[in-house]
């Protein structure tokens, strides 16, 4: 059994976050989290449990970070988007201004532990701006005084994942494009002849449990092996996308739609133009989105099973719960 510790999370009312406060509470420990909504923090988080305690306040609001860090032995930044928004959220102020406020009220505070939950494939040379600026936050996290632990996680799947109820839409042809399910492919070149062929190349993905996340958070928590350590979060199937799409569909939708590829490259001029036009929410994607689908999402298991003790689950081979079945069908 772990020991108790009062925990600070940032990013706690999201899919993956209320999945890791759920499996904090289970271990014992007071998670104190950061919510600007409290009906929904309320709402998702297990506060029949006693044992959560909510801060009122954004992630770069210095007082209400201090209330959150006071007296805590661990801090956990959950913040994240996928795409920017409408109301200011940008993935600078998200990924990289979030972080450097979290991380300068730990060390304000004297939290001793840090853990940042980053994202599989982070560059600072990457061609979409999600993952250079994750990437620039680990960055913060590995210059901090802190003992620091750093998740990058593949594609997420659990009951509640966005991604699989917007797949579940495409499949019965109830959101765009309506006739098929989209993903990216990659441009390959044959370089052995001058102007050679274009292949159309799928891009593997190995999908993680949201479960695993949230061991892999609470468990490194009573691991010293994993402090000043970056895992992979990964699960063992490792599948193209089209693979995944129809196992989204068969399991959930009981058929449907085919899954069809699209050039990223192709996909990333549509959005930038969409973007130009004053039409960038039009399309259920931008431009780094569409060059970071195109690309592999893999990764090792050999570090997380050696560190933290856990054997990752397969995602695509279970029948889904119940619960799962009547959350894809609303």
């Amino acid at each position: 059994m772990s020991e108790p510790r009062t925990i600070a999370v940032t990013g706690s009312t999201g899919f993956v976050g209320r999945q890791i406060v759920r499996e904090l509470v289970s271990r014992g420990h007071t998670v104190r989290v950061l919510a600007r909504d409290l009906a929904k923090a309320r709402e998702v988080l297990p506060m029949g449990s006693g044992l959560v305690q909510i801060v009122e306040g954004g992630a770069l609001d210095d007082a209400s970070l201090d209330a959150l860090c006071a007296k805590a032995d661990v801090a956990m930044n959950l913040v994240g988007i996928i795409r920017e928004g409408r109301n200011g959220q940008t993935f600078e102020r998200m990924h990289v201004k979030a972080t450097e406020a979290l991380l300068a009220a730990a060390t304000r505070n004297h939290v001793p532990r840090y853990v940042q939950m980053s994202a599989l494939g982070v560059s600072p040379t990457s061609r979409a701006p999600y993952q250079r600026t994750k990437f620039e936050g680990e960055r913060l996290v590995r210059h901090s005084s802190l003992e620091w632990t750093i998740m990058r996680p593949a594609l997420i799947l659990g009951e509640g994942a966005e991604f699989v109820s917007m797949a579940i839409d495409w499949a019965k042809g109830e959101q765009a494009p309506w006739i098929f399910m989209p993903y990216f492919t990659r441009m390959e070149f044959d370089q052995r002849v001058p102007l050679g062929a274009v292949k159309f190349i799928d891009p593997i993905v190995q999908p993680v449990a949201v479960e695993d996340v949230a061991i892999a958070f609470a468990a490194c928590l009573d691991k010293p092996e994993s402090i000043g350590e970056i895992y992979q979060l990964v699960g063992p199937d490792r599948v193209p996308w089209p693979t995944m799409l129809r196992w989204i569909r068969d399991t959930y939708a009981h058929g449907g739609n085919e899954p069809w590829g699209v050039p990223g490259v192709v996909g990333a001029a549509v959005a930038s133009a969409a973007d130009l036009f004053g039409m960038r929410y039009v399309l259920p994607f931008d431009a780094g989105m569409a060059l970071m689908g195109s690309d592999d999402a893999v990764g090792e298991l050999v570090k997380v099973r050696e560190h933290l003790g856990i054997v990752p689950r397969s995602v695509l081979t279970p029948a889904p719960t119940n619960a799962q079945e009547h959350a894809a069908a609303h």
